[in-house]
């Protein structure tokens, strides 16, 4: 999955890019056997939110960072590492709201 995600930013394919991004968090939460929670998750976000995030993609601010934290939890869920998954995963979870405030300065029409 991470090596598909590499591919298609690489390949600037943003619709595939978040595609797998969202299956990538998808599969996570059923390894956990927490499907429910990503059901409530994913109607809680708003729109605004997915907004960001593709709009975030399409200016390529962190898919990098994207891809190297998605290896990282990976590689720290393989170790059984629960801690440094932990970490790893609020920091990803801290890009949507980085990634906002450098998108407010560059496309300050879009938020009010």
């Amino acid at each position: 999955m991470v090596e598909q995600q590499k591919n298609s930013a690489k390949k600037k394919d943003l619709r595939h890019f978040y595609t797998l991004d969202d299956r990538f968090h998808a599969i996570i939460f059923e390894g956990c056997n927490k499907q429910r929670i990503l059901t409530v998750l994913q109607d809680m976000m708003s729109k605004n939110f997915n907004r960001v995030r593709l709009l975030s993609l399409s200016e390529n601010l962190n898919t990098d960072t994207i891809i190297s934290q998605h290896e990282q939890i990976l590689e720290a869920i393989q170790n059984n590492d629960k801690e440094t998954a932990e970490n790893v995963v609020r920091k990803h979870l801290q890009l949507v709201t980085v990634d906002r405030e450098e998108l407010k300065e560059r496309f300050p029409g879009y938020f009010k």
